[in-house]
């Protein structure tokens, strides 16, 4: 796959509803860096957290969140994922290529959605 962007570069998307976006294209100076450590922290609940794996359970502390978004962005291709038209992070987005064969992309993919969100997707108030 030479010569091809970074899997994260081409997994930028919309739809009708969502903006789907590279964390790392959108982390660009301290406000935003806040800004996601903050959204970890409002995201990643027990309740979302359960199924997850134990490193991504009881993230209550701003170090936390950061070092928690810092390590998605360089195990994985990180994305976000956003309600149109305001723009605000409802969940996330993880692409992990298996890399287990040269030239065939191998993606295993993951996903969280927050509490209030994942209810609203799925039609439930």
């Amino acid at each position: 796959m030479t010569g091809l962007l970074p899997l994260c570069q081409r997994c930028a998307f919309n739809t009708e509803r969502l903006v789907i976006n590279s964390v790392k294209s959108q982390i660009f100076d301290d406000s935003s860096q806040r800004l996601y450590t903050l959204k970890v922290l409002e995201l990643l609940t027990p309740a979302v957290t359960n199924s997850l794996p134990s490193e991504w359970q009881n993230i209550t502390s701003y170090e936390e969140a950061s070092n928690w978004w810092q390590q998605r962005i360089k195990e994985s291709s990180f994305l976000s994922i956003q309600l149109k038209p305001n723009n605000e992070i409802i969940g996330f987005v993880f692409l992990y290529d298996n890399e287990t064969k040269p030239m065939q992309l191998n993606l295993h993919i993951g996903y969280l959605l927050g509490e209030s969100f994942g209810l609203k997707a799925m039609g439930v108030n």
